[in-house]
């Protein structure tokens, strides 16, 4: 195997963690693999092999360059090697040296930060500097960088920028973590296109930002209360119902009854159609059932002596 590329990573923090992570490209016959290693600085490392079996170098490339960025937003550090981030390779450094000379402020981390989102509202790319744009506002919430309200203001209004579900969600969550109640118009508009198990986010985010947090729980005026606690009731006394009676055995034999009389087939087409509340009437066992099969069940003319109560237990 030939070396394409090797990256090398290092993360320090306090005395006891001192961590490196190598990343490589290796050429087999005309195809490509990713290789990583990893463990504590000056001890053996394990290894790894990111690709399950080689693959073309364009794909190898991506995957190594993501693993890259991954580490990279943990808080390691390029220490030599293709540095997928600022797009360029450099030499051996040393290590003490990077810690003190590059890294950023906080001032001059959410700046660059804040001017990404400004790359992104002008629908410049899917990715910048590694980051997507739901994971660049995530970091922005992450961060609580408030400044970037206004930057978040415009991706939201304009059509320049590609924006999924996720991105919405994103955006939402970071909101309510650093912006105040003048923003309340913009969600409501587009907290319509979060996904319908996220909606609930719409009103925690506004009580989070409201200065009356009672205020924004949702009213159900349209709600008809009686209908309602009926039906809560009838819930409660099909939930409470034993469908436990028949053993394993019985409810085999009932199957052959039930096959060997050539109702096997209408039982399974009445199942579909059932709903839960025909379970509380009286004749919900053969109200899907043709009349021919009806009446089998009814006239007990099968050898299993209650096969309408059995068949009725096992719907």
């Amino acid at each position: 195997m030939k070396l394409i590329r090797q990256t090398t990573l290092r993360f320090k923090k306090g005395e006891k963690s001192n961590k490196v992570y190598e990343v490589d490209i290796v050429e087999t016959v005309a195809k490509y693999l990713v290789n990583f290693r990893y463990g504590k600085y000056g001890a053996n490392l394990r290894e790894g092999c990111k690709t399950k079996s080689s693959v073309l170098l364009n794909e190898a490339t991506k995957l190594a360059d993501s693993l890259l960025v991954s580490k990279i937003n943990k808080g390691y550090l390029v220490v030599s090697g293709y540095d997928p981030v600022n797009k360029k390779t450099i030499g051996l450094q040393d290590f003490n040296e990077i810690t003190t000379k590059n890294v950023p402020t906080a001032k001059e981390r959410n700046q660059k930060i804040i001017e990404r989102l400004e790359q992104f509202s002008h629908g410049n790319g899917k990715d910048i500097d590694g980051y997507s744009l739901g994971r660049t506002i995530w970091k922005v919430g992450e961060l609580r960088i408030n400044a970037a309200v206004a930057e978040i203001e415009t991706i939201l209004k304009t059509d320049k920028v590609s924006k999924q579900a996720l991105d919405y969600y994103s955006i939402l969550w970071t909101l309510g973590r650093i912006a105040d109640e003048k923003i309340f118009p913009l969600i409501d508009k587009f907290g319509k296109k979060l996904p319908d198990n996220t909606q609930y986010m719409l009103t925690e985010v506004k009580m989070a930002l409201s200065s009356s947090p009672a205020e924004c729980i949702p009213t159900y005026d349209d709600i008809d209360i009686t209908e309602t606690i009926s039906k809560i009731l009838q819930y409660s006394q099909i939930e409470q119902m034993s469908f436990d009676d028949l053993s394993k055995r019985d409810i085999k034999y009932v199957n052959l009854v039930m096959e060997s009389h050539g109702l096997t087939k209408d039982v399974e087409v009445a199942l579909k159609q059932l709903k839960i509340e025909d379970a509380l009437e009286d004749n919900y066992v053969i109200k899907y059932l043709p009349e021919t099969s009806a009446k089998t069940i009814q006239n007990n003319q099968a050898a299993y002596p209650k096969l309408k109560n059995a068949i009725n237990k096992l719907l």
